[in-house]
């Protein structure tokens, strides 16, 4: 879409929300319809049903089945203008800018503002801000103490605050996580398929809680048919310092292993697209490309290994699921305890072009 049909939807879909509030359309009458609309705003009839889409979505509209669309009763409404937190770390990284892109996107539906905050180790007094005086806080972090202020702060707020990925320092707190073990799953299963066995796990050190799982899966499904030395000598840790960029790493690690390799292995997975892109480089001037001499898999998913070349096959993590699903708790049209199990979100294969059939 360009910049000037998004601009048009949304001064579409403001004008109307502007028009609900005033009371011009009153709660329960019916809207007109979207060819009305279009020609009101003077825009396309796909710009205006887009406008009319969203405010269905953020639950100032309800469509009837063969009756049309009608403003909701104010008891049935969500606040209209609110702030979301978007709160993350400070280093960068593809699971980090998925996060923010999928909850920025989620955030202008529903007509609220978005305010990042991203902290650095031992940083959370604005965070700790956001939480106890913003209207509603989605968190993405590494793994704090729950006797923190951040912790403390999202207890008490626990009704507009969720957690996405990392539960265990947020009981207390309703979470949205992905099965980091289903992610490895899915990886190994697509590469037994195209007759891969010898599966090296590419992840970056020191892990954090999610890559301690996948870490721990991908061991479980290799000592089906290898020994723990074989498994050791297949896990390259990539060693990246905080706030530097893990390809640079990814490379010499996979440029020094393929120089030494003493488990010869036909495929890789890769935890990050960073890691993935350095990979890829570095079997390339190593003489094993990919996929030609090494297929490889990456967890996580961004645009960048859809352009890479060959596109990358990876498992998405599915954060605009998992940001959804949190939506819908911070408005109460899904209902997860805090104290209980989190919602769980399944990751989904994309297939790309790094992985070759030797079977």
């Amino acid at each position: 879409m360009t910049n000037v049909a998004l601009s048009k939807h949304k001064l579409v879909r403001d004008g109307l929300q502007q028009s609900i509030m005033s009371g011009e359309f009153a709660a329960g009458e019916q809207m007109p319809g979207e060819h009305v609309i279009a020609k009101r705003f003077g825009v396309s009839y796909m710009t205006a049903r887009r406008a009319v889409c969203d405010l269905v979505e953020a639950d100032l509209l309800e469509r009837r089945s063969g009756k049309g669309t009608y403003v909701r009763l104010r008891t049935d409404m969500s606040p209209t203008v609110a702030t979301l937190n978007l709160i993350t770390t400070a280093y960068d990284g593809s699971m980090v800018r998925d996060f923010i892109r999928n909850g920025f996107h989620l955030a202008d539906s529903r007509g609220w503002r978005a305010n990042i905050v991203r902290l650095g180790p031992g940083q959370q007094d604005l965070a700790v801000k956001a939480v106890r005086e913003g209207d509603y806080s989605i968190v993405m972090l590494d793994d704090i103490p729950t006797t923190s202020a951040l912790a403390e702060a999202m207890r008490g707020q626990s009704d507009r605050t969720v957690v996405v990925q990392f539960r265990k320092a947020y009981q207390g707190v309703p979470a949205v996580m992905y099965d980091e073990s289903a992610t490895i799953d899915l990886a190994v299963r697509h590469l037994r398929e195209a007759g891969h066995q010898r599966i090296a796990l590419v992840p970056q050190a020191p892990p954090i809680e999610s890559g301690i799982r996948q870490r721990s899966r991908w061991r479980e499904l290799m000592s089906e048919r290898f020994s723990e030395a074989d498994i050791d000598a297949m896990l390259i840790e990539i060693d990246v310092p905080l706030f530097r960029c893990p390809s640079q790493q990814a490379y010499e690690a996979i440029r020094s292993y393929l120089s030494r390799e003493t488990v010869p292995v036909t495929a890789m997975i890769t935890l990050g697209d960073e890691i993935a892109i350095g990979v890829m480089q570095a079997c390339r001037d190593a003489g094993r490309s990919v996929p030609e001499s090494i297929s490889l898999v990456n967890v996580g998913d961004s645009p960048l290994l859809a352009m890479a070349n060959p596109a990358v096959t990876a498992v998405d993590v599915n954060y605009h699921d998992q940001l959804a699903a949190s939506m819908k708790i911070l408005v109460g049209k899904l209902m997860v305890s805090p104290f209980g199990e989190p919602y769980v979100v399944a990751p989904k294969l994309r297939l790309g072009e790094s992985v070759r059939n030797v079977g």
